[in-house]
């Protein structure tokens, strides 16, 4: 008798005991210094991916909040719905699914849109029990935009005459938080440039650039976002109302590429590329009644707007075992993509005798510390090539954003190289770039360190673009 006894007392509770899903996902959502995002207030979340076309997609909806005995900071994907990133992924040939977080907390009236995050899946089969993740989210880093409250009527009409009996009122229509796609554009089978040499010296200069890890690891480029209030109305980039910042990889695999260049003293420039397709996004948030779509009553725009720029996927010119070959090379020209240089900050002088290797991580000890530094590496101008192949269409300040490449898991750079002076000149000065504005990266942090945000605010390589001096 003691064990039914005990399931009665714990029914006479409240309390159930529930078994751990099959497989699926589990994320827990926390601020930066760890405390639940429940915490703020009514949490709103959609989860997304890029399909096979590199197309936004939603794939669940959701609501957050604190129980009695529970943060409920925790969205949980079924099996088959983290089945469905993976297979979107296999499409694309990648080794992992990307995929997408947004989150909206509704706090005293205010909406706080919160950054986009991002999550990684293994494409192989799931296990018995749900991966487990955690975001840390800043929520010094929402746009915070005033809501109307929502509108309520009386559901007291079973007997309008009883005005004794108090009025109970439930909202007319429930709302949910959305990004919508307003515009989108992909172009295949582009020149990307990856090193940018603008030669002033009369001298001869090599610069060689090679992409990829060990066959081991698998490496992509990371998706770049930009949002604030507004964006699309301004021309030039300000970082005090345009933020930045680096997702996880929209696909991955084992490849290598990269290409030696020269440039004689005869020339000024001359850059190394690879071949991809560049998309854009460019979306408006919304706040809508359950069901309403944009432009219909109920659906209104927020304001907040955000541009997605992002590399889909390589070409490929070969295959070595399954190292998958990116079609690459190198031009003696200046390339047709360049960021503005008013958003382009010099780094320290190197100084380079002839004959002397000069090793890209040496400009830029901050991304490149060791092979466990930030993830970023190299950010190349996918904004400024997205805006000549539209025509220049977007907002100028697009041209700034540019996009990372990393390996093993968003933890190691991918892009290595160096850059020699072959004289006459016996000694010249190698200068290079970085953002003059601050972007929010992915880094490495241990397990212990769950507590430490998975993102940092840093100036990142651009181009990589050297001048020589």
């Amino acid at each position: 008798m003691a064990v039914p006894l005990l399931l009665l007392i714990i029914g006479g509770l409240g309390l159930y005991i529930k078994a751990s899903p099959i497989g699926g996902v589990k994320i827990d959502v926390v601020d930066a210094n760890g405390k639940a995002i429940t915490d703020y207030g009514t949490v709103y979340y959609s989860i997304w991916t890029f399909n096979e076309n590199g197309s936004f997609e939603v794939l669940k909806r959701g609501v957050l909040k604190k129980g009695l005995l529970f943060s409920g900071n925790t969205i949980k994907l079924s099996k088959a719905e983290t089945e469905k990133l993976r297979e979107i992924a296999r499409k694309m040939n990648s080794k992992t699914a990307f995929v997408g977080v947004d989150m909206w907390v509704i706090r005293e009236g205010k909406l706080y849109t919160l950054p986009p995050a991002s999550i990684e899946l293994d494409t192989s089969e799931g296990g018995f029990f749900a991966a487990k993740f955690s975001l840390h989210l800043d929520f010094r880093d929402a746009v915070v935009t005033q809501i109307a409250p929502q509108e309520k009527t009386s559901v007291d009409s079973i007997n309008s005459s009883q005005k004794e009996e108090p009025e109970f009122l439930v909202p007319i229509i429930p709302r949910e938080y959305k990004w919508v796609t307003v515009a989108e554009n992909s172009y295949p089978d582009v020149k990307i440039p990856v090193l940018i040499i603008r030669n002033m010296a009369w001298s001869d200069v090599t610069g060689t650039l090679q992409i990829g890890t060990s066959q081991s690891d698998y490496m992509g480029p990371e998706v770049t976002v930009a949002f604030g209030k507004l964006i699309s109305k301004k021309a030039t980039f300000d970082p005090s109302s345009i933020k930045v910042k680096a997702l996880g990889r929209s696909f991955t695999n084992w490849y290598r590429g990269g290409s030696i260049l020269r440039v004689p003293k005869e020339n000024t420039w001359g850059y190394v590329w690879i071949k991809g397709k560049v998309h854009y996004i460019y979306q408006q948030e919304y706040i809508c009644g359950i069901g309403a779509e944009p432009g219909s009553p109920g659906c209104e725009p927020t304001g907040n707007e955000r541009y997605i720029a992002k590399i889909d996927e390589f070409s490929i010119s070969g295959k070595y075992g399954k190292v998958l070959n990116i079609e690459s090379g190198a031009a003696l020209e200046r390339p047709p993509y360049l960021p503005p240089f008013d958003t382009l900050e010099q780094s320290p002088a190197l100084e380079g005798s002839v004959g002397k290797d000069i090793y890209l991580e040496n400009f830029f000890k901050e991304i490149y510390d060791g092979t466990d530094g930030h993830s970023f590496g190299i950010g190349v101008p996918v904004g400024a090539l997205i805006n000549a192949l539209t025509g220049h269409s977007l907002p100028p300040w697009v041209d700034t954003l540019v996009v990372g490449f990393s390996a093993k898991g968003e933890s190691h750079y991918a892009i290595m190289g160096e850059v020699r002076n072959d004289g006459p000149t016996g000694s010249v000065r190698f200068i290079g770039y970085k953002s003059s504005y601050k972007m929010s990266i992915p880094v490495k942090k241990s397990w212990w360190e769950f507590w430490k945000s998975d993102h940092v605010d840093t100036k990142v390589p651009v181009g990589f673009f050297i001048d020589v001096r």
